[in-house]
């Protein structure tokens, strides 16, 4: 096996970091969501595996590193109201809905505002 073919596995808590989520949403969505992440058994453990969860969000080729709408408007020095309504545009940052909460995923945020500033 080579290390690109590699599986990367995370447990609860390192897949509620990446998704910026709390560890019971990742929790109710495994046990109660019709759609629910994937998730694999080891005995006792419950792992999800990145490319599998990256295909639930309907997209492979992203980093496993999503943000909430606060975390993006602090990390870029916008307020939320800009967000929330930048989402209502023609051209909204792309982002992604996990049942009510909205996430913005790393490798998507950085080309959008990379192309706004070419």
């Amino acid at each position: 096996m080579t290390a690109t073919s590699k599986k990367q596995y995370f447990d609860s808590k390192e897949l509620a970091e990446r998704l910026d989520v709390s560890v019971d949403w990742i929790k109710y969505n495994r046990r109660k969501c019709k759609n629910s992440i994937p998730y694999r058994k080891f005995g006792n453990f419950i792992r999800y595996e990145k490319n599998e969860v990256l295909e639930w969000f309907g997209r492979k080729d992203l980093d496993l590193e999503f943000y909430s709408t606060r975390s993006v408007a602090k990390k870029f020095g916008i307020s939320t109201d800009w967000l929330n309504h930048n989402r209502l545009s023609n051209h909204p940052i792309p982002y992604r809905r996990m049942g009510k909460l909205v996430r913005y995923n790393k490798t998507e945020l950085n080309h959008w505002f990379n192309k706004q500033n070419h």
